[in-house]
């Protein structure tokens, strides 16, 4: 309530005297409204850390800052245009140490920048959020670490534990259990996935 009525200090206040995924989403709405981005990604990845098993924790801490890595989206159809992907591959390249490059898959190049690097999607039935599923495929060329964002993705700070997922066989995908739009728990939600390609590509 505190945070629809635009009340972040007494949000925070609450938030703080609870431990819970729900506590911990408004704690970071709380610091943004006020402008604390840098110390809601702080308690953000200290939580993660804090909850993971420990070689999964030592791993994310020891990776991830000196390889080169591929940041990729999908844009297709008019619900985004090139600006967003655009503003994602500056702020990739402002937060993500090694980032080789930023691939757009999509049905229409127009207006992109420099920066990014364009690719066709292919022709199927396939609309939105499925075409996902061709990042997968022999054909989409991709090799190495592969970091996927959506583009309504707003990127805040260092990505860089977030890109050391994407090595070895790990696959790395939201689940759902913390994400209140989600009304479910048990599943996954793909708005960021982290692989080494070429692999999974039975998912295509």
């Amino acid at each position: 309530a505190c945070i629809k009525a635009q009340e972040p200090d007494r949000a925070l206040q609450y938030c703080q005297e609870m431990d819970s995924p729900t506590a911990l989403y408004n704690l970071n709405t709380a610091l943004r409204q006020l402008g604390r981005q840098d110390e809601a990604i702080r308690i953000t990845w200290a939580k993660i850390l804090g909850d993971a098993p420990p070689k999964l924790r030592d791993y994310i801490q020891s990776r991830g800052r000196d390889r080169s890595i591929t940041v990729v989206c999908v844009k297709w159809g008019a619900k985004y245009d090139a600006t967003y992907v655009n503003k994602l591959a500056r702020s990739c390249r402002r937060h993500l140490q090694g980032m080789g490059r930023l691939v757009c898959f999509t049905d229409d190049d127009a207006g992109l920048d420099d920066i990014v690097e364009a690719r066709s999607l292919p022709t199927t039935t396939m609309k939105a959020w499925w075409l996902k599923a061709y990042l997968f495929s022999d054909t989409a060329n991709l090799t190495g670490p592969v970091l996927y964002l959506d583009l309504d993705t707003v990127v805040c700070g260092d990505l860089s534990k977030i890109a050391a997922l994407a090595s070895g066989s790990r696959f790395a995908t939201l689940g759902t259990a913390a994400m209140r739009n989600e009304n479910r728990s048990g599943g996954y939600n793909s708005s960021v996935m982290a692989w080494t390609a070429p692999l999974y590509s039975e998912i295509w």
